[in-house]
């Protein structure tokens, strides 16, 4: 009976925290719904989080890391995780129209990790799950803060005006979470770390990245009623499932970290789409709305997804 009763408090520990992540989603969403919030307010929620709270909470979490070769591989499999759908896409989307051509592309690859799955993670493994995921995402940044958009660009000619190299690096070095990877990462290959000071000057501004994300992903959602586009919704979130599962099946089974780290991958795997997306189709001549839609979609799968997996990994 204390056995089972135990078990049942373990579980609630866990689901707390997604209970937690759902309310503020759905409360942003409804708040909006009701007229306390505008269609655009997610926009300035997404400049805090993005420019202030990730930054904040990278540094954080970098602060006494030790950079290895192990961890410059999850960079690569990052990146690697995000290009390879983009380039199926491509070649299984021959023959069809342009617009759905970027849809697939755009929001078939890359992932949403900063904002929903490091506080995702930071939870339930601490700071070194917070690092785990964050290197994932510096890979992953290569493609999602412009490499992405360059891509498909250039291979379906399209985009509001050519990439140059000077460009796809300013990109790069305009984003605060991108720079804030690279930086922490050059600095703990060099054995150098943040002072006491500055962690703790930052640690309450790290503490509010999760609440202000979920915050602005809720803000962003809006539901789309046609059929046709919700039969294309169907078939993206459907094949972008079983390539995550795919993925994260290899990084838990076929990698060789410790256990925990190939637990903190394979939830990482599961991330939403890139919050860039919908930004990136705009720009291509996408579908915006659907993409907006199937980037809200795509985070409540992962947070069941995630739930689940963590829940088992917990037990």
């Amino acid at each position: 009976m204390l056995f089972a009763v135990m078990q049942n408090m373990k579980l609630f520990e866990i689901l707390i925290r997604p209970a937690s992540f759902l309310f503020v989603f759905f409360g942003a969403y409804f708040l909006k719904r009701a007229g306390l919030f505008g269609e655009r307010d997610h926009s300035v929620v997404s400049k805090l989080v993005i420019n202030v709270t990730l930054p904040a909470t990278v540094i954080v979490s970098f602060s006494g890391a030790e950079v290895t070769a192990q961890m410059l591989l999850i960079v690569a499999l990052g990146f690697a995780c995000a290009l390879t759908p983009m380039i199926l896409a491509y070649f299984l989307t021959r023959g069809q129209e342009k617009s759905r051509r970027v849809f697939r592309m755009l929001n078939a690859a890359g992932y949403n990790v900063g904002c929903f799955t490091t506080p995702f993670v930071q939870g339930y493994f601490g700071g070194e799950g917070a690092i785990i995921s964050s290197m994932f995402d510096t890979g992953n940044a290569l493609m999602v803060t412009g490499g992405s958009y360059t891509i498909v660009s250039t291979l379906l000619r399209t985009g509001s005006g050519r990439e140059t190299p000077w460009t796809v690096c300013k990109k790069f070095l305009t984003s605060a979470p991108f720079v804030a990877y690279i930086g922490m990462m050059a600095l703990a290959l060099a054995g150098v770390h943040p002072g006491e000071a500055l962690v703790s000057f930052l640690t309450p501004i790290s503490s509010s990245n999760a609440f202000l994300a979920m915050a602005m992903l809720g803000l962003a959602f809006s539901p789309v009623h046609d059929k046709t586009k919700q039969g294309d919704l169907v078939r993206l979130l459907c094949w972008r499932v079983a390539l995550c599962g795919a993925f994260s099946a290899a990084l838990y089974f076929l990698t060789p970290f410790p256990l925990a780290v190939r637990q903190v991958l394979a939830l990482t795997a599961f991330s939403p789409i890139s919050a860039l997306g919908p930004v990136y189709t705009e720009r291509c001549g996408g579908d915006t709305g659907l993409a907006s839609f199937a980037n809200s979609i795509s985070i409540l799968i992962s947070l069941v997804v995630m739930t689940v997996l963590v829940t088992i990994f917990k037990m």
